[in-house]
């Protein structure tokens, strides 16, 4: 695959600016196949101490109308537009040259979440900072669906942490739709697509894109708790684990995974395969609460195991919530009238042989966002199977190698998707009517409110 990061000057020490910033780019933290990122220094105020730091993206400007510079566009209109939410990246300033565009965002030195879970074992028994996360990220998917933004890949390595990982920040919105039903098919990363989104039980009938963020949601909140995955993929076909899963339900996850009872009824109803049924988002906040302990005694979490093959690997730099530049954005985007945004479609893959769904999410991440191949340290394994018997399986180094790791992982960056419907259980759509609440509540100033009007008008598609 073609790596237009490879064709990218060196940006360090180069002076970037924005209205009331002046950057300058510091040392490479990442690069993918797009872009490269760049930890950078405020020098507007030389009397900060210490110094404000961001994260830029640099990207090649293409040419105006070209499939890639509408795929630029739409993830930069849309990330400013999700931007406000406390625990979703923020994107400061879009600074446009004739060659180059750079993305400045936020910075955060605590890395993703898979780092969190399995670099430093920050939730393993521990009950509390489970909930703690677990919750800013109900929070945080909820208010996305209130916006018609169904993410479609979420994982830990698109969650980013604060320093000490008691907060977390929802990234890398490249594959987010605003389709509420959608027939398009293995569009994420299989560890965590929901059955539907397979098409494999449903003979590929579209289905709710809402409903299939709550299933990967579990498969995270399963990730926290265990260390491991339920199982390599939710197919009964291709997945000994899930067909058991299917078969027994709750009684399967207590014997295969070192969880508690409450905690198996709860992943029971988030693995619902009835999307239908499939518990809902404040139905899962106030269930997790409810849960008295995750983890089952005397039960082993995961220990990480060499990986089986390379990955893509998605980080987004963060302040923590407290910082003073985790504000609203301070640019403006104008949209000039008539701006036709109803497609913006994502660009084909540039090696023909790519698959545009599968696997790897990267591969259909086609556009500013897609992060680089790098070979992996430790990965997580799968849930066992269990035997004829029914006996636990405690070996936790067999198994695919589903969620996978780096520990020297940096960082790279995000693109987000938009829309204006709110929540139809039975039709999967709605009105904007709460928009407007939303954005008062987490304090948009007036031009970003205009700016989400302007959104109104649109009908924006993945």
């Amino acid at each position: 695959m073609v790596q237009f990061s490879a064709i990218l000057p060196v940006f360090s020490g180069r002076i970037i600016s924005a209205p009331g910033v002046r950057l300058e780019l510091k040392d490479i933290l990442g690069s993918g196949a797009y872009g490269v990122v760049y930890l950078a220094q405020d020098l507007s105020d030389p009397l900060a101490q210490p110094p404000a730091l961001f994260a830029v993206k640099c990207l090649l400007r293409h040419p105006d109308g070209s499939d890639y510079a509408r795929a630029q566009e739409r993830e930069i209109v849309l990330h400013k537009a999700a931007s406000p939410h406390p625990n979703v990246v923020t994107l400061h300033h879009v600074i446009t040259e004739e060659r180059y565009i750079y993305l400045v965002m936020d910075y955060c030195p605590g890395g993703d979440l898979f780092g969190a879970i399995i670099d430093w074992g920050t939730f393993e028994g521990n009950d509390d900072a489970i909930k703690k996360v677990f919750l800013q990220l109900i929070d945080a998917v909820d208010f996305c669906h209130d916006l018609g933004i169904y993410h479609r890949d979420l994982k830990p390595e698109n969650i980013m942490c604060s320093a000490n990982f008691d907060q977390v920040y929802l990234s890398d919105f490249g594959l987010a739709t605003q389709v509420a039903v959608s027939n398009t098919f293995g569009c994420g990363s299989s560890y965590y697509m929901s059955p539907e989104c397979l098409g494999i039980m449903t003979s590929q009938a579209p289905f709710c894109t809402r409903e299939s963020d709550v299933w990967s949601l579990g498969v995270i909140l399963n990730n926290m708790v265990t260390g491991r995955n339920p199982w390599h993929v939710a197919s009964p076909a291709n997945d000994e684990g899930f067909r058991q899963f299917l078969a027994e339900g709750a009684d399967y996850l207590l014997q295969a995974l070192p969880i508690s009872r409450s905690a198996a009824n709860l992943f029971s109803r988030v693995f619902d395969p009835n999307p239908v049924t499939r518990i809902t988002l404040s139905q899962l906040r106030k269930a997790t609460l409810e849960v008295d302990s995750f983890s089952h005694p005397g039960r082993p979490y995961c220990t990480p195991v060499p990986p089986p093959q390379t990955q893509h690997v998605h980080v987004v730099p963060h302040h923590p919530a407290g910082h003073p530049h985790r504000g609203a954005p301070t640019v403006d985007i104008i949209i000039p009238e008539g701006t036709d945004l109803d497609a913006f479609p994502l660009p084909p893959p540039l090696d023909p042989s790519s698959p545009r769904h599968g696997e790897d999410s990267s591969n259909e991440s086609a556009g500013p966002i897609t992060p680089p191949t790098v070979t992996q340290n430790p990965t997580i394994a799968d849930a066992e199977p269990l035997n004829a018997s029914k006996a636990f399986a405690r070996n936790a180094g067999q198994g695919g190698g589903g969620l996978r790791g780096n520990r020297k992982r940096v960082f790279a960056a995000i693109g987000l998707g938009i829309g204006t419907r709110s929540r139809d259980r039975e039709s999967c759509s709605g009105s904007g009517s709460r928009l407007s609440r939303k954005l008062r509540q987490y304090r948009i100033g007036e031009s970003a409110q205009r700016f989400v009007g302007v959104m109104r008008e649109l009908k924006l598609r993945a």
